[in-house]
C-alpha cells in the first residue's frame, strides 16, 4: 500500500456510515504521506481498512473532500478499478483513478 520511499505522517479516522449497506463502520481512510526522496507532501485515500488499494490525493483535494457541503462524500471501490461516489439527489456516479500499489 505505502512504497519504500513513504513516511505516514497521520491517519486520520474515516467517515462513519450513518445509513445503508454499510451503516456503522469507517470508510475512506486518508494518510498523510512524506515522499523521502522528493520532501512532497499528499494523501493516500483508501475506501475501507481492509483494501491496500489507495488513490493519491492532493492536500487540497482532501480539504476539500471532507469540507464538502451538504455531505462529504462517501468513495466505495468498483471492480474496475475506480473509485465512485454518487450524488444523492441526480444518482450520477463520479469516479477517480486508483494506483494500485
Amino acid at each position: 500500500m505505502f512504497y519504500e520511499h513513504e513516511v505516514v505522517l497521520s491517519k486520520d479516522d474515516g467517515l462513519y456510515i450513518r445509513g445503508g449497506r454499510y451503516a456503522g463502520s469507517y470508510k475512506n481512510f486518508c494518510y498523510l504521506i512524506q515522499n523521502k526522496e522528493t520532501n512532497k507532501k499528499y494523501y493516500k485515500m483508501t475506501c475501507n481498512e481492509d483494501n491496500t488499494i489507495c488513490t493519491t490525493l492532493s492536500i487540497d483535494d482532501v480539504k476539500l473532500l471532507k469540507n464538502y457541503k451538504p455531505y462529504a462524500p462517501i468513495w466505495s471501490l468498483q471492480g474496475n478499478g475506480y473509485a465512485y461516489t454518487q450524488d444523492p439527489i441526480t444518482k450520477k456516479k463520479n469516479n477517480i483513478t486508483l494506483f494500485y500499489n
